[in-house]
């Protein structure tokens, strides 16, 4: 079994498990459980997605990588409860999987927080 940890922001906990060179992101809210399974260049660039996403708060953000038969999509979007990084897997004719990261007022645990947490 490889390592693992919790990460709580707002209502919504993730859960990160490392196993070899794949990371699994498991997000639990209220009424959502949704998992994603990432190989290791696609944690990478998570992790520059997030650094990316989180540098210019003013602009838009969009960046997609490809990793065998799946693609994933990382942007920066906002609702009435303010603003967050949805990250989605697409395979197989269309959306498979997707989490949603909230950024949190306070900077330590919101998006800014997973570059830390993802490569640990």
């Amino acid at each position: 079994m490889g390592s693992s940890m919790e990460l709580a922001i707002e209502s919504k906990s993730f859960t990160l498990v490392k196993e070899g060179s794949m990371l699994a992101i498991t997000e639990r809210s209220r009424r959502v459980i949704s998992k994603l399974v990432l190989g290791l260049t696609t944690v990478q660039w998570l992790t520059k997605a997030i650094e990316a996403c989180t540098k210019d708060k003013k602009q838009d953000f969009f960046s997609t990588v490809r990793e065998g038969q799946r693609s994933f999509t990382a942007h920066r979007c906002s609702n009435a409860r303010g603003r967050y990084m949805a990250m989605e897997e697409y395979g197989g004719g269309g959306r498979r999987n997707f989490i949603f990261i909230p950024e949190e007022a306070s900077v330590r645990e919101g998006v800014t927080a997973w570059k830390d947490k993802v490569v640990w």
